[in-house]
């Protein structure tokens, strides 16, 4: 008798660890939702641009063209822009796309990693208050 409960509360642990393995992380789901959200408020934003704003939308526009290969099609100016809304939600609906068909193969590693490398790339974020700033804000 205990050995036929030892094996179905290993079969249990063994299922319930199997789905917990295949599903994304919600840090991520919630990186990658912070990221898009920055794009869409930058996109609808009015006034003057300061260099927290700009360097918000730069750090979402990278994690965003990083983690699926799909460059935005923003103007890289100063400060950048999209020349109309349709273009921002064009980039918006590509990089969900993407990730609703991903979001299997992402790992919280990849992006921390992903995350890291972006900050280390740009001297002017080299900061690290600028992830704590874009992540939780």
């Amino acid at each position: 008798m205990l050995s036929a409960m030892k094996r179905f509360s290993f079969l249990i642990l063994a299922v319930f660890f199997s789905f917990a393995a295949c599903s994304p992380s919600k840090n991520i789901d919630s990186d990658f939702n912070k990221c898009m959200k920055i794009v869409e408020d930058y996109d609808s934003y009015i006034g003057p641009v300061s260099d927290t704003i700009l360097a918000r939308f730069y750090f979402a526009t990278n994690y965003l063209e990083r983690i699926s290969g799909v460059a935005g099609s923003f103007v890289d100016a100063e400060p950048p822009h999209y020349k109309t809304r349709s273009d921002c939600r064009s980039d918006l609906r590509k990089w969900r796309n993407w990730y609703d068909g991903h979001i299997e193969y992402l790992t919280q590693d990849r992006s921390d990693s992903l995350k890291r490398e972006i900050a280390r790339d740009n001297i002017w974020w080299s900061d690290s208050t600028i992830l704590d700033y874009v992540f939780d804000n």
